[in-house]
């Protein structure tokens, strides 16, 4: 999977007014693969957008230590981020 693959699969869903534009996404990606990122704390994790993104830039640099937390207040974002965060991040 790559970040072109991951945004498209969210934004192909119905409830994606809940993810960041394309733009902020690949620069949210190209941070974590330029700085030196293991810990992680998403706020408004929204549909799983972002700490997906995140995950994958961390397993793209070989990074085996890291961690996200993810917080959001909504209980339907909840469901729906934990049906649509791939398993392997």
């Amino acid at each position: 999977m790559n970040i072109k693959t991951l945004y498209q699969f969210f934004a192909g869903h119905p409830e994606a007014h809940w993810i960041m534009i394309a733009e902020n996404a690949l620069l949210l990606y190209e941070f974590v693969k330029k700085n030196p990122v293991k810990r992680v704390l998403d706020l408004g994790t929204g549909i799983g957008l972002s700490a997906s993104i995140v995950a994958l830039a961390l397993k793209e640099k070989k990074e085996a230590d890291f961690h996200i937390d993810s917080v959001e207040q909504y209980d339907k974002c909840v469901v729906l981020a934990k049906q649509l965060i791939p398993e392997d991040f």
